[in-house]
C-alpha cells in the first residue's frame, strides 16, 4: 500500500492518525505522498468553522448591546448580565481573530445584525423598534471598553444609571447629543444664518470642552447642551423634533450629573 492509500484509509479510520501523518509530510516536504483531496476539504471545512465562530460570537454582541440600549423595562434586572455576556463574547472573539477574519465579519456585518435583530426582536416581543440598519461599527462592537450611552428608567420610572463604565457612558452621552443638536441646528431654516453661526460655534467650543472636560467641566457642558435643546432653541421645529427623540435620554443625563 502506498503513503497515500495508507492515508486515505487513515482518514476513514484513524482520523487523529491522519492528521500526523500528514503534518509530517508537510514538514519533510513530501507534498506528492499527500492526500491532497482529504486535505483540501479540512482546509475549508477548518476556515468555514472559524468564520462561523466569530459570527456567533459577533451576533451575540450586537444583541446583547441591542437589549442594554434600548429594552428599558428589564435594564434593572438584566444589566449587570447583560455586560457580563458583552464582555466574555468580545474576548472570545478578540483571542484569536486575525486580519482576514476580521475583513469576514466586516463584509458579513449586516447579514449577522439581521440574525441579531431577529432574536431581539423575538425576544422582547416585537415591543421595541430597533435600528433597522446596524448602530455600531465593527471597531465599537469589538472594543472591550466601548459601550452606548446607557440610561434608562426601571418600573418605577427610576433613572438607573449603574454602569462600571459610567465615565465613558458621560462622555458618549453627551457627544452623542452634541452631535446630533449640531446637525439639527444646521439643518433649521428658520434660524437667521448669524445666528446659527453662533450656536454651531458655541456647539463647537461645547465638543472640544467634552473631549478635556476637567473637574466637573463634563456637567457643565452637559447643561449647557440640555439648556439649548429644551430651552433656547426649543421653538424651533427641527431642535423640537431632537427634543421629543431624545426624551429617553434627557432624564438619564440630567440624573447623571445632578442637573436640575
Amino acid at each position: 500500500m502506498t503513503v497515500k492509500s495508507n492515508l486515505i484509509s487513515l482518514y476513514e479510520n484513524e482520523y487523529e492518525q491522519w492528521l500526523v501523518e500528514t503534518i509530517n509530510l508537510l514538514k519533510e516536504n513530501r507534498f506528492n505522498e499527500l492526500d491532497k483531496e482529504h486535505l483540501i476539504e479540512e482546509l475549508e471545512e477548518l476556515s468555514l468553522r472559524e468564520k462561523k465562530t466569530v459570527e456567533r460570537f459577533l451576533e451575540q454582541i450586537i444583541r446583547h448591546l441591542l437589549l442594554l440600549q434600548y429594552w428599558t423595562v428589564e435594564y434593572e434586572y438584566n444589566f449587570n448580565h447583560w455586560l457580563a455576556e458583552i464582555m466574555s463574547f468580545r474576548t472570545q472573539i478578540n483571542e484569536d481573530l486575525t486580519q482576514n477574519l476580521r475583513n469576514y465579519l466586516q463584509e458579513n456585518q449586516a447579514k449577522v445584525y439581521e440574525k441579531a435583530l431577529k432574536y431581539v426582536r423575538q425576544k422582547t416581543g416585537d415591543e421595541i423598534i430597533f435600528p433597522a440598519n446596524c448602530p455600531y461599527s465593527l471597531e465599537q462592537l469589538l472594543d472591550m471598553s466601548w459601550l452606548p450611552f446607557l440610561g434608562g428608567e426601571n418600573s418605577n420610572n427610576q433613572v438607573i444609571i449603574q454602569s462600571p463604565y459610567s465615565p465613558e457612558s458621560e462622555k458618549l452621552g453627551v457627544e452623542e447629543l452634541l452631535t446630533q443638536l449640531k446637525e439639527a441646528i444646521a439643518s433649521e431654516s428658520n434660524l437667521s444664518e448669524d445666528d446659527k453661526e453662533t450656536a454651531l460655534e458655541e456647539l463647537e467650543e461645547l465638543a472640544q470642552a467634552a473631549n478635556n472636560p476637567g473637574d466637573g467641566g463634563m456637567k457643565k457642558v452637559a447643561k449647557r447642551a440640555i439648556q439649548m435643546l429644551t430651552g433656547i432653541f426649543s421653538g424651533l421645529p427641527a431642535v423640537a423634533k431632537l427634543a421629543e427623540t431624545a426624551k429617553g435620554t434627557l432624564p438619564a443625563l440630567v440624573s447623571m450629573f445632578g442637573l436640575e
